[in-house]
């Protein structure tokens, strides 16, 4: 059963006070934390924007150990790929054994090569707000990686599957 869920927006970490208001709110990923809510509010969730700290692989460690989460999701723009890997390989070597789904801009355009690098478990393509919930349902009660979820992709035998929606 799916318990926790921290949810990254991967960016470029701030370098100084002002770097940050140049920055976003992670308005997609609340609505995502949201909506799963909604059909499922025993669920907890954090949010971890990277470009509102200074040292973000020290501020995700002190979250994953404090929160430990059940699932990692990650979203990130195409500018911010290396930021992303990153960030994954960092949670893949302290805790190999949580899921990760990527989504947003740069993994709906690059689902094959996330996958092909093992950057995640699963790639949500395109809008994620329904796809989340049925990802966070099977895991809950299959407790492996959903393979044929509309609207994403996976590794499957070494092969990129496409699931379209």
């Amino acid at each position: 059963m799916i318990k926790k869920v921290l949810l990254i927006d991967a960016e470029r970490g701030k370098t100084s006070s002002n770097e940050i208001q140049w920055g976003h709110h992670p308005l997609g990923l609340m609505y995502l934390a949201a909506n799963v809510n909604a059909v499922h509010p025993e669920i907890q969730f954090r949010i971890f924007h990277s470009l509102t700290s200074v040292n973000v692989l020290r501020d995700l460690a002190d979250i994953l150990q404090d929160f430990r989460p059940d699932v990692v999701g990650v979203r990130t723009l195409n500018r911010f790929k290396k930021e992303m890997k990153d960030i994954v390989s960092y949670i893949k070597d302290l805790c190999p054994h949580i899921p990760i789904i990527a989504g947003g801009p740069y993994p709906t355009t690059a689902y094959a090569e996330i996958l092909n690098e093992r950057m995640a478990d699963i790639v949500v393509i395109g809008e994620g707000e329904l796809t989340m919930i049925d990802i966070i349902e099977q895991l809950g009660q299959y407790n492996r990686i959903p393979s044929c979820i509309p609207g994403t992709a996976v590794l499957k035998g070494g092969i990129v599957k496409k699931n379209n929606s």
